[in-house]
C-alpha cells in the first residue's frame, strides 16, 4: 500500500513511497478501488460467520463470490454458516452510501437465532446485487435490504426462510433480471405506475405481468391460421 497524494487521489494512480500512516489508509484504499474493479475470492468451503461488515465506497463494483458451480440454480460450495447466531445477527452485510457489492455464488444457512435472523444484508445506501445467491434455514430473511439505492437479485434457491427476499424503501429494484444482454430493440415496453403503491415488486410487477400475458394471448390469436372458408 502507498501514499497518494489529493491529485493522485482524484486521478487513481499511488506512489511507491513509505507505506501510509494510519491516517492515510483510507485514503489509499480509496484510491486503489477508484482505478479498477476488486474481486474478492472466498474458497470452497463452510466459514461460520456472524455480522461481518463491508462498509468500503467504490466507484466501481466490487465482486464478493464462491467458486464458479455452472450458474443458477446449482448449490454453490462456499457456505456462510450462522449456526450459533442470535436473533438480529446476521451473515455479510454490505453498508453505506458508495458500496456497491456483487454477491454471487454464495451460500448462507442456519441464521436461525430469531425472527430478525437474516443471511446477507444491505442497507444505508448500499446497492444489492446478487446471482446465484442461496439460502437455507434462516428464521428472519434470507436476503433482505433496506434503503438500497440499487437492487438486483438474479438466480438462487432461498429455503427455510420466513420471508425469503424482503426489500424496504429500496430504489431501482429487480428481482430476477436476465443474465444475458437484453434486445436493444425491444417489441414491447410496459411501464407501469401504480398510484398510492407500495413496492415495484408488490404492486407494479404484478400488473406488469397481467399486462404481458395479455400481450401473449393475444399474439398467439393473430398467429393463428384463419379459416378458408366459413359455413353459412
Amino acid at each position: 500500500m502507498t501514499t497518494p497524494t489529493d491529485t493522485e487521489i482524484e486521478q487513481g494512480v499511488s506512489t511507491d513511497e513509505d507505506p501510509p500512516a494510519p491516517r492515510n489508509l483510507r485514503r489509499a484504499l480509496l484510491a486503489v478501488i477508484a482505478v479498477a474493479a476488486l474481486t474478492i475470492s472466498v474458497a470452497a468451503g463452510t466459514y461460520t460467520t456472524k455480522n461481518v461488515g463491508f462498509d468500503t465506497p467504490s466507484r466501481k463494483q466490487v465482486l464478493i463470490h464462491g467458486p464458479n458451480v455452472g450458474g443458477s440454480p446449482n448449490v454453490p460450495t462456499a457456505v456462510v454458516d450462522g449456526t450459533g447466531s442470535a436473533n438480529s445477527d446476521f451473515g455479510l452485510r454490505a453498508v453505506g452510501e458508495g458500496v456497491q457489492v456483487n454477491w454471487q455464488d454464495l451460500k448462507f444457512q442456519n441464521y436461525a437465532g430469531g425472527t430478525l435472523s437474516i443471511g446477507l444484508l444491505a442497507d444505508y445506501g448500499a446497492d444489492l446485487w446478487t446471482n446465484n445467491v442461496h439460502a437455507a434455514n434462516c428464521t428472519g430473511q434470507g436476503i433482505y435490504g433496506e434503503g438500497c439505492r440499487i437492487v438486483r437479485i438474479a438466480g438462487g434457491v432461498i429455503d427455510g426462510a420466513r420471508q425469503g427476499i424482503l426489500l424496504n424503501a429500496c430504489g431501482q429494484v429487480q428481482v430476477g433480471y436476465p443474465l444475458l444482454p437484453t434486445d436493444p430493440k425491444p417489441k414491447y415496453a410496459v411501464v407501469v405506475m401504480v398510484e398510492g403503491g407500495t413496492s415495484g415488486g408488490g404492486d407494479c410487477a404484478p400488473v406488469a405481468g397481467d399486462i404481458y400475458r395479455a400481450i401473449v394471448q393475444w399474439e398467439k390469436k393473430a398467429a393463428a391460421p384463419k379459416p378458408l372458408a366459413a359455413r353459412n
